[in-house]
């Protein structure tokens, strides 16, 4: 069985992972085994602040794509 944990992740915001202003992060499990997968960052505020502008800079060429669309890219992008 391939493992998926991921020590410590960081946001994905703008296109770039970034790390949170808040330097705490809480560790997350599989819900239904209970085993770890990694940890995630508890976003700041300015964390949300940079990924509302991200999202409204994004949001014109966006706008184009059909919802299933933007997740398939969006989803091919964040695995890079």
């Amino acid at each position: 069985m391939k493992k998926h944990f991921v020590e410590r992740v960081q946001n994905y915001i703008g296109g770039q992972w970034k790390a949170s202003a808040n330097p705490e992060h809480v560790s997350i499990a599989n819900p239904a085994t209970g085993e770890p997968l990694g940890s995630v960052p508890m976003g700041a505020s300015s964390d949300v602040d940079d990924a509302v502008k991200a999202a409204k800079a994004a949001f014109p060429a966006w706008r184009v794509f059909s919802y299933s669309t933007g997740g398939i890219i969006r989803s091919a992008e964040c695995r890079r």
